[in-house]
């Protein structure tokens, strides 16, 4: 992304700008408090329809649900599991997961099509 003053300049909210950097480094405290002071995740900051909090967020839990955390567990139902993986990578991936997963029921908590 620009930097913030270009998307200011642009018309978009600071508070919208704010959400989408909060919730980007999981911070939970700031991004509640920021939907409750009306912030709204559904906002797209570049043309491509993509670009919002919520679908970017949306997006990672997709991504990494269906191309890291269930193909490693395919593999061990199918191989068994004394197969050979690289655990801190699938426990990075497990635990971004589960970061992206709690960030995107928060956001939804506040959505307002709802």
């Amino acid at each position: 992304m620009e930097p913030i003053s270009t998307y200011l300049k642009n018309g978009f909210r600071e508070i919208d700008l704010r959400l989408y950097n909060r919730a980007q480094c999981f911070d939970f405290a700031e991004v509640k408090k920021l939907l409750e002071q009306g912030a709204k995740s559904d906002i797209h900051f570049e043309n491509d329809g993509d670009s919002s909090t919520f679908s970017r967020i949306s997006v990672e839990c997709a991504y990494l649900t269906t191309c890291h955390v269930i193909p490693k567990f395919e593999v061990y139902e199918t191989k068994g599991y004394n197969q050979s993986f690289n655990t801190t990578e699938m426990f990075r991936n497990i635990l971004g997961l589960a970061a992206h997963e709690e960030m995107y029921h928060l956001l939804k908590e506040y959505d307002e099509d709802e």
